[in-house]
């Protein structure tokens, strides 16, 4: 799928659905598509640009050179002009059921314990800038392994740590976009 388009969508579904979508977040999100969708369809490939492994996680270029300009603020809404298919709507809507109510750094620190951007990284310090690429056997093999839950499981443990907390830690969660 086209990059941009498939950035588009998930703008134009974060607004919808008024989740906060910032270049951070939207990197991120691209990233768990790119995963979840190797799971889901056999192994194929989402995104045939690779990602790269850059301090605050997985980048995909051609989408953070379109928002760069945003910085850390809030992604003005899209409107895609190509449509998408049904299953690819569908998948877009559990990505956002599962992430989407995440804040931008908390899907940063969950990519961070992902063994294809930590492998990026080897040899690195911390903060230091990079270009290297995120193998996409790496994000499949990872994705399609016991070490990362479907979407769907993705989906059930978020609701049910949700349902777990009382109304006023729900309210704090949401402040804090966990």
């Amino acid at each position: 799928m086209n990059p941009i388009l498939l950035t588009e969508w998930i703008i134009k579904k974060c607004h919808d659905l008024r989740l906060e979508i910032t270049n951070l977040k939207l990197q991120k999100l691209l990233y768990f598509a790119q995963g979840h969708f190797t799971q889901e369809f056999e192994g194929q490939r989402l995104i045939l640009e690779d990602f790269e492994a850059w301090v605050h996680g997985p980048v995909l270029m051609s989408a953070y050179q379109k928002y760069k300009r945003y910085s850390w603020f809030e992604l003005p809404k899209s409107i895609p002009l190509t449509s998408i298919s049904d299953e690819m709507n569908d998948f877009l809507d559990r990505l956002l059921e599962a992430y989407g109510n995440k804040a931008g750094t908390v899907l940063e620190d969950i990519s961070h314990e992902e063994d294809p951007w930590i492998n990026a990284r080897v040899g690195l310090r911390p903060k230091e800038p990079s270009r290297r690429k995120i193998s996409f056997n790496e994000i499949r093999d990872f994705y399609n392994s016991d070490r990362k839950g479907t979407l769907n499981e993705q989906i059930t443990e978020d609701r049910s740590f949700r349902n777990d907390l009382n109304e006023n830690e729900r309210i704090l969660a949401d402040l804090l976009g966990i």
